[in-house]
């Protein structure tokens, strides 16, 4: 795998191979490095030639090269290569100070660490036959931004929406999604929760009548139909969003931004984004399978 760089925004480097072996996988510069000529020059000769002899608008590639058994005791790299390759010729071959990596490592680490720390695991989402993927995307990053720990995904006669990589790739990788394809299955997982379900009926009540600060699920509907009735059963609550407007609905994921605006508002009154609602040991067996992705 390699990551681009583009001139005057820094680098940007990704490791080959999985990271604990030690193994390098076969990279395009890999295997064109033996057709062509290197020439070995220092991190700050690379950077200057980087910035004053490419041609505008050309973008090398780079790719990360680790040897093996080169980790030490915290799993960080202790010799790494940073090759570049143009699209026609394989350009420089460069000691990268482990310095650097090691201070991103580091760095990446206590992100990940801070954002687990304020996840919430016993607040979710329920997509119910949603189908525009734009719609889907848009509520997976709000989802992400506002702490959910994962989504469930409730399609049984609406197919699951292709999402474009370049629009959704960034929250779904740190948001979970379940599927559920059964009202009896959705309500096994959602056990113990407080369910809301958007609606507009004579028994909803304003968003801000309800105690988000209860373990909770919310259910959103499909743009046209609303939530099924099958699940309205599992409803301890119907909501709706004040509106003062002559327009009388929002698009479902402006309303699911809005609803988990309100839940976080709550929540942060109430502390819970202050400290880990994960143990120690839940908070740590997530961090390992985020530092993988």
């Amino acid at each position: 795998m390699a990551a681009q760089y583009l001139p005057g925004q820094g680098y940007s480097s990704a490791v080959t191979g999985p990271k604990r072996q030690g193994k390098v996988s076969v990279s395009l510069a890999e295997n064109l490095k033996a057709k062509t000529s290197t020439k070995h020059i220092s991190w700050e000769e690379l950077r200057h030639r980087q910035r004053n002899t490419l041609q505008p608008g050309s973008v090398p590639i780079f790719c990360l090269k680790i040897e093996k058994n080169t980790f030490n005791g915290n799993g960080s790299p202790t010799r790494l290569e940073l090759s570049a390759f143009d699209g026609y010729n394989f350009l420089t071959e460069v000691d990268m100070p482990t310095q650097t990596v090691r201070e991103r490592t580091d760095r990446r680490r206590e992100r990940l660490r801070q954002v687990l720390a304020q996840r919430q695991p016993d607040l979710t989402l329920v997509l119910a036959n949603i189908h525009d993927p734009h719609n889907v995307s848009a509520i997976f990053r709000s989802a992400d931004a506002f702490g959910l720990e994962r989504v469930h995904l409730y399609y049984t006669d609406t197919a699951f929406p292709a999402l474009s990589r370049k629009t959704s790739a960034s929250a779904r990788k740190w948001v979970e999604s379940v599927r559920h394809t059964s009202k009896e299955e959705l309500s096994q997982a959602l056990q113990g929760m407080q369910i809301l379900v958007t609606s507009c009926s004579p028994h909803s009540r304003a968003m801000g009548n309800f105690d988000f600060t209860q373990p909770t699920a919310l259910i959103m509907g499909n743009e046209h139909s609303g939530v099924a009735s099958e699940l309205l059963d599992l409803a301890h609550g119907e909501l709706y969003i004040p509106m003062y407007g002559m327009i009388q609905s929002f698009n479902v994921s402006v309303a699911a931004a809005i609803i988990l605006a309100e839940a976080a508002r709550q929540r942060q009154a109430a502390g819970f984004y202050d400290h880990p609602r994960y143990s120690e040991e839940e908070l740590n067996a997530h961090l390992t399978s985020w530092l993988e992705k």
